[in-house]
């Protein structure tokens, strides 16, 4: 037993030396890693919370090593600026020299030719040297660092005016509901179901998958007892859709906008935030006989004012019922269709755009469809869609004047021209330069079903009649919701189709005819948001390509010395685009201004708020330019 227990204790007692051995090593491997390093930290036991503290001081110090980096690039880069600048500066004062050099009255005409071209090729260096300046490729003096003015658009289509129908009981046998002008009759179009929300989803299917063109441009949707009519194309032209409460002979209450018209109610709530009616404007020829010639005209009229015209005269608009709209020229204003006589021509037409703008009657059905420009003196009325607008009685707008120094260029609003392809209704931001890939699917003898796949949306129409007596508007609709619609006229005579490989040269023809015409779209700036006396205003861009829109300057002068006429200029992307001639020294309320491109038919147009903008002196131009810029 005692010769066991002393093994036992050497035992012990070797596992306790090597253990020791062990540690010692252990503290020995510390120390040198620590000599090594010279952190005083080499694992996280060390020291924890010191341990913290250390990472944090190093990931400090870090940063600052490479902020220390960066701002020794930075120098370098200003470096490279300043010696560009700098040599700039050494042609600058050679060409004065030369400058004075050349207006020595000894010198020959001979002397002064070798001079300019000494002179243009020192210009020239100066051009070189700004564009090829550059640090790690970044270009310094030829402008592209300087701050952008990136203007955004909508890539979704405005808000949607509609109208909503409340059902208190379910349809009878026989009843009717006329949207449009058209007639949904229980029996016919749609079937009654056993209960109001059922009628009304049958009578749903019936308006959404109707061929007539008066109801393709509304989708309709129904939930607990109410049918919601919401136009395709959105924006404010969608009131021009009508629900004739009155004629129908079911039972139901209407939401929308009263007209002049009693129980005639037009869509409301519809706002041009997006891409609105008439957001893409097709121009071009068409190329190929199939489609009628290429012609979207809005209708247009003027009241050319020569003078002041006299207290209490008037001019008149349709008021959508038939009659007219007597806009009163005062004095002073006593009513809100009253028109303030202004100090001048000029004024007095906007004070006519103020009037209208501010209108809140049953003529707004006419107003909605109509832009109000002012033309030095003259009142420009046009029609914001291609063709010639109708008011409540289908009827063209009817306009009169019995002023002094007043003139109309027309009694009815009928110059407009609608033929070929109208894409008014079209709210598809793809739907831009050149459109193609139709295809056609044979039903039967002369009767096709054509698309076309424009980006996210395919747009598709049953061609009843590919042969017609008569040109023949056909309404390709989206299919899915969102994309709107576009009408193509087809022309008389057409083409026979009598199986699938006539149905295929039909959908070529569409091609070829489409492959003539270019496709533009006109958007709000969404990234414009007015300041100063430009609060409330607009800005729209008629182009063939969107995307961030660089405005690189915009320059405001006022009218010069003697003149009567500021000056606007905008240079987005290379293209210079200006404002009227005759624009007068001040753009007052709701006034549009349009800027011409100098070299493409691009166009810019501000949509003014209801602060009228002095143009009249350098100082207010240039804080009008600051706000344009902002």
């Amino acid at each position: 037993m005692v010769g066991i227990s002393s093994a036992s204790s050497i035992a012990y007692a070797a596992q306790a030396g090597i253990f020791g051995l062990s540690e010692a090593n252990q503290q020995i491997s510390i120390s040198t890693a620590r000599l090594a390093s010279g952190n005083r930290h080499v694992r996280a036991g060390d020291d924890i919370a010191s341990l913290s503290q250390a990472i944090r001081l190093q990931t400090e110090v870090t940063s600052l090593r490479q902020a220390l980096q960066n701002t020794g690039q930075a120098g370098s880069l200003l470096q490279t600026a300043y010696d560009g600048l700098s040599t700039i500066n050494d042609i600058l004062t050679d060409l004065k020299g030369i400058a004075v050099q050349a207006s020595s009255g000894s010198l020959t005409a001979a002397d002064r030719a070798f001079l300019q071209v000494e002179f243009d090729e020192l210009a020239d260096e100066i051009d070189s040297i700004a564009g090829n300046t550059a640090f790690n490729d970044i270009a310094l003096l030829n402008g592209s660092l300087s701050e952008e003015s990136l203007i955004t658009t909508p890539d979704e289509a405005a808000t949607a005016a509609r109208a909503q129908l409340t059902f208190a009981v379910n349809i009878g046998a026989g009843q009717t509901v006329v949207i449009n002008g058209v007639t949904f009759t229980e029996g016919a179009q749609f079937a009654a179901g056993g209960s109001t929300n059922a009628s009304l989803n049958n009578l749903a299917v019936a308006i959404n998958t109707s061929t007539n063109a008066n109801i393709t441009r509304i989708t309709a949707t129904v939930d607990t007892n109410i049918l919601t009519l919401t136009a395709d194309a959105g924006g404010e032209l969608g009131y021009v859709n009508l629900v004739n409460q009155g004629t129908s002979t079911a039972a139901f209450a209407t939401a929308g906008d009263t007209t002049a018209v009693a129980n005639l109610f037009a869509f409301s709530g519809g706002a041009d935030d997006g891409l609105t009616d008439n957001s893409v404007r097709a121009t071009g020829t068409s190329g190929d006989a199939l489609v009628t010639a290429q012609n979207q005209t809005p209708a247009e009229l003027q009241l050319i004012l020569t003078g002041l015209p006299v207290n209490n005269e008037t001019f008149s608009i349709d008021d959508s019922n038939g009659g007219l709209l007597a806009l009163r020229f005062r004095d002073t204003p006593a009513t809100s269709t009253d028109v303030q006589i202004g100090a001048t021509a000029a004024e007095t037409v906007q004070n006519i755009i103020d009037t209208i703008a501010n209108y809140t009657g049953t003529a707004r059905y006419t107003l909605d469809q109509l832009d109000f420009i002012r033309d030095g003196d003259t009142l420009l009325i046009r029609s914001k869609s291609p063709g010639n607008p109708l008011d409540l009685v289908a009827a063209a707008f009817n306009f009169t004047e019995a002023a002094t120094n007043t003139s109309l260029s027309g009694a009815t609003l009928n110059t407009g021209v609608n033929e070929g392809v109208n894409t008014s209704g079209v709210t598809n931001t793809d739907f831009l330069g050149t459109i193609s890939g139709f295809t056609a699917t044979y039903n039967s003898a002369d009767n096709v079903t054509a698309q076309v796949t424009v980006g996210d949306y395919t747009y598709q129409a049953t061609i009843t009649d590919t042969t017609p007596a008569a040109d023949t508007f056909a309404r390709f609709s989206s299919t899915t919701a969102g994309g709107g619609y576009f009408d193509v006229e087809l022309a008389t005579g057409g083409l026979s189709v009598a199986d699938q490989t006539d149905a295929n040269t039909y959908a070529s023809r569409l091609d070829a005819a489409f492959g003539g015409l270019t496709f533009r779209q006109n958007r709000i700036a969404t990234s414009f948001s007015g300041s100063g006396d430009l609060i409330g205003a607009r800005v729209e861009f008629l182009r063939g390509s969107f995307g961030n829109i660089d405005v690189e300057s915009i320059g405001v002068t006022a009218p010069p010395s003697g003149g009567e006429n500021a000056n606007i200029e905008i240079v987005v992307e290379g293209e210079t685009f200006r404002s009227a001639t005759n624009l007068g020294d001040s753009i007052s309320e709701f006034e549009i201004i349009e800027f011409t491109s100098a070299t493409t038919s691009n166009t810019i147009t501000l949509r003014n708020g209801d602060n009228e903008i002095d143009l009249s002196t350098e100082a207010v131009a240039d804080a009008f330019e600051a706000d344009l810029r902002d």
